[in-house]
C-alpha cells in the first residue's frame, strides 16, 4: 500500500513566468481600439473588467471553501486515525499482559496442552504485526497528507496574493479612468486643433485599459486553471481518504476478529485448565479405590489358591474313594464267586439229602436251604454228620452244622443270614462322590 503523492507544482515560479510571458508579449492586433472611443465605452469595458474580476474572485472563493472543507475533513480524519491508533496500541498492550497471564503454568498438568496455545499465540502475533505494519503505513500517508495541505496553504497563499496583485491592478485602471472621466470637458464644440490631442490621449488610455483588462483575463484563466488543478486534487485526496477509512475499517474488523480469536484461545485454556484439574481430582479420588480393588485381588488371589488347594485334596479323595471302590468291586465279585460256589454246594447237598429245592426265587439260597435242613430228622447217635453219597463219596457241608453239640435248632440267627462262617457278607455300599467341577471325572 503506497501512500498517495500530490503533483508538484511551484505556484510561485509559474505565476511569476506567466506574467513575465503577459508583460512581454505584444498587443494583439485584434484588439486594437477604434480611432474614436467615447465614455461611454470606456464605462462598458470598466464594467465587464469587473464583472470579470468578481466572477474571478467568487470562484476564488469557491475553491478556497472547498479547500477549507477537505483540510477539516483531513484533520478529523487524522484524529480519528491517531485515536484508533492508540486503542489498537492500548489493545495490544492488553493483549501481551493477557498472554503473560495465560502462558504462566499454574500447575504442572497444564503443559499438556501448551502447544495448542503456542500456536494460537503465533497466529494471533502475526496479525498483530500485521495491523501494526498497517497503521504505520496510514501514519505515513497521514503525514504525506498534512505535508500535501502545507502544499496547498502555500499555493493559495500564493494565488491570494496574485489575486491582491490584481485587484491593484485593476483599481489603478478604475482610477485612471474616473481621472479620464473628470478631464472630459461639458459637450462642447472644441477647436479641431484641441480635439486631436485628446482622442488621442484617451485613445491610448482605453488601449491601456483594454491591456490591463487581457492581462486581469490572462490572470482569471490561470487562476481558473489552479482552481481547477484544486478540485482535481481534492477530488483525489478524496478519494485516498475514502480508501484509507475503508482499510482503516478493514484493520479494525481485523483487530476485533483477533481479539475474538485471543477470547476463543483464552476460554480453551480456561476450559484445558478446566479439564486438567478435573482430571486429577480423578485421579485422587481413584488412587484409594484402586488400592481397595488391589486388596481385593491379593484377598481373590489368596481365596483362588485355597480353592485350587482344596480341589487338589478332592482329586486325592476321589482318586482314593474310586481305587476303594475298584477293590470293593473286586471283593465283591470274589464274593459272588465264592457264592456261586456255595450254592452249587448246597445244591448237592439238598439233592443228597432228599430235600426239594425252592422253586420261588425269593425263598431260594443258603437261608432256604438251611431252613429245609432244620426240617428234616436229626441223624442218630453215632452217626457222622456228614452224610455219605451213594457212590460211597462223603460230601463236605462246608462248616454246615458243625458246631459239636449245637443243635441246629437252638440257633438264634435270623433267617436271611447264611449259617456258613464261610459265606461272604453283604457287600459295602458304594460311596459316590459328586464332581466338583464339570471336568473333574475328564480329569481323572
Amino acid at each position: 500500500m503506497c501512500p498517495f503523492r500530490f503533483p508538484s507544482q511551484n505556484f510561485v515560479a509559474d505565476r511569476r513566468s506567466s506574467m513575465a510571458d503577459g508583460s512581454t508579449s505584444p498587443r494583439s492586433p485584434s484588439r486594437s481600439p477604434p480611432p474614436a472611443a467615447t465614455a461611454e465605452e470606456l464605462h462598458q469595458l470598466n464594467s465587464t473588467l469587473r464583472s470579470r474580476l468578481a466572477r474571478s474572485a467568487a470562484d476564488l472563493q469557491a475553491a478556497a471553501t472547498s479547500r477549507d472543507a477537505a483540510v477539516d475533513h483531513q484533520h478529523q480524519f487524522s484524529l480519528t486515525l491517531l485515536r484508533q491508533t492508540r486503542e489498537l496500541r492500548t489493545l495490544e498492550q492488553l493483549y501481551d499482559t493477557r498472554q503473560a497471564e495465560v502462558y504462566v503454568p499454574t500447575r504442572s498438568g497444564t503443559w499438556n496442552f501448551g502447544w495448542i496455545a503456542i500456536s494460537d499465540r503465533d497466529t494471533l502475533q502475526d496479525q498483530r504485526d500485521h495491523l501494526a505494519e498497517e497503521v504505520r503505513l496510514a501514519g505515513a500517508e497521514i503525514e504525506q497528507l498534512q505535508e500535501d495541505h502545507n502544499d496547498l496553504d502555500r499555493a493559495r497563499g500564493n494565488a491570494e496574493h496574485e489575486l491582491q496583485l490584481s485587484e491593484a491592478s485593476l483599481a489603478r485602471v478604475q482610477a485612471s479612468l474616473v481621472q479620464a472621466e473628470s478631464r472630459i470637458a461639458p459637450p462642447a464644440i472644441p477647436p479641431a486643433n484641441a480635439v486631436a490631442p485628446d482622442v488621442d490621449r484617451l485613445t491610448r488610455e482605453r488601449d491601456e485599459a483594454r491591456t490591463a483588462a487581457t492581462d486581469a483575463e490572462g490572470q482569471v484563466a490561470r487562476l481558473r486553471s489552479e482552481l481547477k488543478a484544486y478540485q482535481d486534487m481534492r477530488r483525489d485526496a478524496q478519494t485516498e481518504l475514502n480508501r484509507l477509512r475503508s482499510t482503516h475499517a478493514a484493520a479494525t474488523a481485523d483487530l476485533i476478529q483477533t481479539v475474538k480469536d485471543r477470547d476463543a484461545a483464552r476460554a480453551d485454556a480456561s476450559r484445558y485448565r478446566s479439564d486438567a484439574s478435573d482430571l486429577q481430582q480423578q485421579l485422587a479420588s481413584a488412587a484409594p479405590s484402586q488400592a481397595d480393588q488391589a486388596k481385593q485381588l491379593d484377598a481373590a488371589n489368596r481365596r483362588l489358591d485355597d480353592l485350587e488347594h482344596s480341589v487338589r485334596v478332592l482329586r486325592r479323595e476321589r482318586d482314593a474313594a474310586r481305587q476303594a471302590r475298584d477293590q470293593a468291586l473286586r471283593t465283591h465279585e470274589t464274593l459272588q464267586q465264592a457264592l456261586v460256589a456255595a450254592r452249587q454246594k448246597l445244591a448237592v447237598v439238598a439233592s443228597a439229602v432228599g430235600i426239594q429245592p425252592a422253586t420261588d426265587m425269593g425263598t431260594s439260597g443258603p437261608a432256604a436251604v438251611l431252613h429245609s435242613l432244620r426240617a428234616t430228622p436229626a441223624d442218630p447217635p453215632g452217626q457222622q454228620s456228614g452224610s455219605s453219597l451213594p457212590g460211597g463219596a462223603s460230601v463236605d457241608l462246608g462248616g454246615v452244622g458243625s458246631q459239636g453239640d449245637a443243635p441246629l435248632s437252638s440257633s438264634k440267627r435270623p433267617r436271611g443270614s447264611p449259617t456258613s462262617p464261610k459265606s461272604s457278607p453283604a457287600p459295602p455300599a458304594k460311596r459316590r462322590v459328586a464332581p466338583l467341577s464339570p471336568d473333574a471325572g475328564g480329569s481323572s
